[in-house]
């Protein structure tokens, strides 16, 4: 005992030689603009040390690597912005209320609530507990394996995106690749060029994709909407729930690669499909309907009670362009409408009619059946804002797309969860 008291004196006492300090840990403030290295930028006329409570209280810039051991916070109007490529680690408390612009953010320990404007434009790790819950942006490589909650109306940028734990989205994340091994819970939306998700995911809000996959491994519940521009592979197992719908711009495909394969696709919902359609294992259903455009093959199960509406189907049942496989007796073959083309949207106790959505005319309209119109964004796949109109009030107003190029865009209603429009 006696040695390590020794020991930790004389460390402690070192430290504060260097750092001309009076305490092992203190509260240390920032007083000036200045460099993180810079004495006169704090209130102690020193250097901070990982063990202090810092304050960041001014525009501070972050000229070296550092790690918190114990808590940092940076104050509304304040910021902290690197010179050069910085690491800065987390094993404390980090709370950030003003602008935080580093290239590589680690978290290792205790928890991060970012409440106001994060920029990590290399890398992102965490693997402990973080809340956004305002702007987490231009990330090139981001990594949970810890607790990843993205709440209110906040939003992240990134290009890759790895989760290994639990995420909680009510936001927005946009994402151009995204893979899933943890748990996944969706409210908000979630817009990814490629996903896969291997792990167990739930989505009750907006997904968006360019192509999905629902590997081997995982296990997907959707009870809103999904729309997806190029393809879906289901190789696990998929619930499209009674409220869920699922529209599938090119291909569908049924199958784990196996035989005997054990691909399960449950549609009590909507699914629509814009080109093929092809189902290797089993599909099931009670309530749900499929409308597909183009060809149909089935060479697994297909079993239940739902409707299933090949637009171009042959002239005698099964109406089904080729089947090798099993249907059963109850399914049922174009008895319910497949006409799209109005988008509703409810939210918070009101409904937004979107139309015509895809767009092919020169503006998109909006309608709220409930609150008036007080503000509308736009923004493009990359997050950029192209739109922003908050100078009137009503119940419809129209985007105009004249300068718009074919593509998705996002618009954001009153401040309300980002939504899809599409623009032919």
């Amino acid at each position: 005992m006696k040695t390590s008291w020794i020991i930790t004196f004389f460390g402690c006492f070192t430290l504060l030689s260097i750092h001309n300090r009076s305490a092992c840990q203190s509260t240390v403030i920032s007083i000036a603009d200045g460099n993180w290295t810079n004495p006169a930028t704090w209130d102690c006329n020193c250097i901070p040390l990982p063990g202090d409570v810092i304050i960041v209280n001014s525009d501070v810039v972050l000229d070296m690597n550092w790690s918190t051991d114990s808590s940092l916070t940076v104050t509304p109007g304040s910021s902290l912005i690197e010179n050069g490529t910085r690491t800065f680690a987390v094993y404390g408390s980090f709370i950030n209320n003003g602008t935080v612009d580093i290239s590589r953010f680690g978290v290792w320990g205790g928890s991060v609530i970012n409440n106001d404007s994060m920029r990590i434009n290399q890398a992102f790790y965490n693997d402990a507990e973080f809340e956004n819950h305002d702007r987490l942006v231009d990330i090139d490589s981001m990594t949970n394996a810890g607790t990843l909650k993205n709440l209110d109306s906040a939003y992240i940028f990134v290009q890759l995106y790895t989760n290994s734990d639990s995420m909680v989205n009510e936001g927005t994340i946009m994402a151009g690749g995204h893979t899933n091994m943890g748990k996944s819970y969706n409210s908000g939306t979630l817009n990814f060029t490629d996903y896969t998700n291997a792990g167990t995911a739930y989505n009750s809000g907006t997904l968006f994709f360019n192509d999905f996959t629902n590997a081997i491994t995982g296990t997907f519940n959707n009870s809103a909407l999904i729309t997806g521009t190029n393809d879906f592979l289901n190789a696990g197992t998929f619930s499209n729930l009674s409220t869920g719908s699922f529209t599938i711009a090119r291909d569908f495909y049924n199958s784990d690669g196996t035989a005997p394969g054990w691909a399960l696709f449950l549609n009590n919902g909507f699914v629509e499909v814009g080109d093929d359609w092809l189902n290797v294992d089993s599909v099931f259903g009670s309530t749900g309907r499929f409308c597909i455009q183009d060809s149909t093959a089935n060479t697994g199960m297909m079993a239940g009670t739902f409707d299933f509406c090949d637009k171009t189907p042959p002239a005698s049942q099964p109406f089904i362009d080729f089947n090798t496989g099993t249907i059963r007796p109850g399914i049922t073959w174009c008895t319910q409408s497949c006409n799209t083309g109005v988008t509703e949207l409810r939210d918070d106790g009101y409904r937004l009619r979107v139309y015509p959505n895809p767009a092919i005319k020169s503006y998109i309209k909006i309608v709220s059946a409930g609150d008036p119109i007080y503000k509308i964004e736009v923004f493009d796949i990359n997050g950029r804002m192209i739109v922003s109109k908050d100078d009137f009030s009503g119940n419809d107003f129209n985007i105009e797309l004249t300068d718009f190029q074919k593509g998705f865009y996002l618009f954001r209603v009153n401040d309300k969860p980002i939504q899809k429009i599409i623009v032919e």
